[in-house]
C-alpha cells in the first residue's frame, strides 16, 4: 500500500529549533549577521520571512537557528 507515503509536490514543514534572537545594530547587514553565526544569508532570510537582499532596520529582531 501507500500508507505513510509522501505525495509528489507536497510541502513539508520541518521545525528548526530556535536558539536565540539577534537585535540588529545600526548599519548591520544580513550578510554580516549570517557570517557571525555561521549560517547562510538564505537560511537567515527564510527563517525570518524576509528577502536575502532586504535592508535591515536597527533594533529589528532576527530569529537565529538552533545549533
Amino acid at each position: 500500500g501507500t500508507t505513510g507515503m509522501i505525495k509528489e509536490n507536497s510541502v513539508l514543514i520541518i521545525p528548526i529549533p530556535i536558539e536565540f534572537i539577534h537585535v540588529v545594530k545600526p548599519r548591520e547587514t544580513l550578510e554580516e549577521i549570517a557570517r557571525r553565526y555561521g549560517v547562510t544569508v538564505e537560511i537567515l532570510a527564510d527563517l525570518n520571512s524576509i528577502s536575502a537582499d532586504e535592508r535591515l532596520e536597527a533594533g529589528e529582531s532576527l530569529v537565529l537557528p538552533g545549533r
